[in-house]
């Protein structure tokens, strides 16, 4: 019963990258208030460094492709399509509105072209036709795409493949961000500045990358822009200085200049106030010796799950907690949920995560059982 409970528990728990509180956010309103909305992410647990109106649900413009992207990139990345790959256009992703690689219906066109486009520019009829590739269908890529949602544990507006994630906020565009940015082929296209894509017919589209951040922010490896009369002016852009990582989201600025000057200034702020600790790798011993019944080993330890990044304000301090049974029924398996561990700094970012059982531990037999009380009125 006790196994039963806990699991449960912890299942909830896990469906977040890593449970986060937020960090105090400051005097924001004051320095983005041209915007909708701005946000600062530590990109491993996704803490809070920066918040104005980060979780107020707004229009995107384009990014609304994130998710979708998102699934494309990964697809690439584990080869379940590949760029040398052939895609034949259907005549959905060629209607798609929006930022465009201008190819055709019934077009055979490379892969390599139609993610550099999607990637750049987040063409909205590039990333349909490779999602619906990759899937099989588009019916299957909504699916796999609905999967990294709930993964994500973003649920704010709809969701379809063609008219991509319309409404998110500020956080959640930050969630998207970070698990693309650790994409290889996501990075690879992001941070080009000029490029083009050959169509079938021999006819080329220039792609310019509108993320003026690449060379205009230090540490600024990968984004995407998205704008409409709408949304205002959007962008998602992943940084990275020394050990610390942030995704920063702007939301809603009213011109392309001032989405570019918000994300600058948010960003060198957390860099100027926090700094990150590696707290715990996946696999990381957390807490040992926790009493097992009836098990051939009397005790079992309590490794990491997840590697454990804390944000802590500079010259501050942290700790961690551990919540943990005073014992355990055998069997234990490897890799069994047995508690948490919550790391806090004292400004009160917070990561919790939840804990496994390092190594199996088989449930004793009598016989098995008298020979160890045996051994142990021997031995001591």
């Amino acid at each position: 019963m006790f196994k039963e409970i806990i699991s449960l528990a912890l299942a909830a728990m896990l469906t977040l990258p890593c449970a986060l509180t937020s960090a105090d956010p400051g005097a924001e309103s004051a320095v983005f208030a041209g915007t909708k909305a701005v946000a600062v992410l530590e990109s491993t647990c996704l803490q809070t460094a920066i918040d104005y109106e980060a979780d107020t649900v707004c229009n995107v413009a384009g990014l609304s492709r994130l998710p979708a992207l998102t699934y494309v990139c990964e697809a690439f990345d584990k080869g379940l399509i590949s760029e040398d790959a052939s895609v034949v256009v259907g005549d959905t992703a060629a209607g798609i509105g929006g930022p465009t690689a201008f190819i055709s219906a019934g077009e055979k066109i490379q892969a390599a072209a139609l993610v550099k486009a999607a990637v750049m520019i987040t063409a909205g009829d590039a990333t349909y036709a490779l999602a619906e590739t990759a899937a099989g269908s588009a019916t299957l890529a909504e699916k796999a795409i609905a999967d990294i949602l709930t993964e994500l544990n973003i649920g704010s507006g709809d969701f379809s493949l063609q008219t991509g994630k319309p409404s998110m906020t500020a956080k959640e565009v930050c969630a998207l961000m970070a698990r693309l940015a650790r994409s290889p082929t996501y990075c690879k296209y992001s941070n080009l500045t000029f490029d083009e894509i050959t169509h079938e017919n021999g006819s080329k589209t220039e792609l310019a990358n509108p993320n003026k951040l690449i060379k205009g922010l230090e540490g600024c490896y990968a984004g995407s822009t998205g704008s409409s009369n709408e949304a205002g002016y959007c962008g998602a852009f992943a940084v990275t200085r020394g050990e610390t990582s942030y995704v920063v989201a702007v939301l809603g600025a009213k011109n392309s200049g001032e989405r570019f000057e918000a994300a600058r200034d948010a960003a060198n702020t957390a860099f100027s106030a926090y700094e990150t600790i590696a707290a715990a790798k996946q696999g990381d011993v957390v807490a040992s010796g926790i009493a097992v019944n009836g098990g051939m080993k009397r005790k079992v330890d309590a490794v990491s799950t997840k590697a454990v990044v804390l944000l802590v304000k500079k010259g501050g301090s942290w700790e961690v907690t551990t919540e943990l049974p005073a014992n355990i029924p055998a069997p234990v398996r490897k890799g069994d949920l047995i508690g948490y561990a919550v790391y806090s700094s004292n400004e009160g970012a917070q990561v919790r995560v939840a804990l496994a059982a390092a190594e199996d531990v088989a449930e004793a037999g009598w016989g098995q059982l008298i020979s160890v009380i045996m051994r142990m009125w021997v031995h001591g």
